[in-house]
């Protein structure tokens, strides 16, 4: 498994916890059998980075559930599988340019294009929060868009970015 802070591992452990039940011994959860051996990933990213659908399942399926439990099986694949999906909508998104809500028609209401800014700065946020990107480079390139996409939508509606801004400074005080 790659290297991870203690603190995502133990949060990943809480939630495959609550999932699969506490009564199993933690040697018998994270028995791997030959056949679901983690599948290797040609494009390796950021070892911190969240693991993609195959290492997901091989990781944290235990095979006592493999064999108990189908239903439980199940919903952990869906689970992983949009897990993983999310995580390459959010890279796509990502990578758009920072006036991508140009390209959308000049009839539509002025909520779409800030929609489309709100998805974007979304996936970056997303991106950076899980550490999905290769060296620091990157990260640096992401906040970059991210600081573009505000203030696109600054130009786009400064009025509801003032709200926004305001919001947080609420929020800022009262954590204060």
């Amino acid at each position: 498994m790659r290297d991870e802070n203690e603190e995502s591992k133990n949060k990943l452990v809480e939630i495959v916890k609550s999932i699969i039940g506490k009564g199993q011994k933690p040697q018998e959860k994270l028995a791997v059998t030959e056949e679901e051996r983690p599948v290797l990933v040609p494009n390796y990213r950021n070892p911190s980075a969240p693991m993609s659908y195959e290492e997901l399942r091989a990781f944290m399926i235990p095979t006592s559930v493999v064999k108990q439990d189908k239903r439980k099986v199940v919903f952990l694949e869906r689970l992983f599988r949009n897990m993983d999906l999310f995580l390459r909508e959010s890279r796509r998104y990502s990578y758009e340019p920072a006036d991508a809500y140009k390209q959308i028609s000049v009839n539509l209401p002025v909520e779409l294009k800030i929609q489309k800014i709100q998805e974007q700065m979304r996936a970056i946020r997303f991106r950076l929060d899980v550490r999905d990107y290769n060296h620091a480079a990157e990260r640096v390139l992401l906040n970059n868009r991210l600081f573009e996409l505000y203030a696109e939508a600054k130009a786009v509606d400064p009025e509801g970015t003032a709200r926004y801004e305001r919001m947080l400074d609420k929020k800022m005080r009262r954590a204060r």
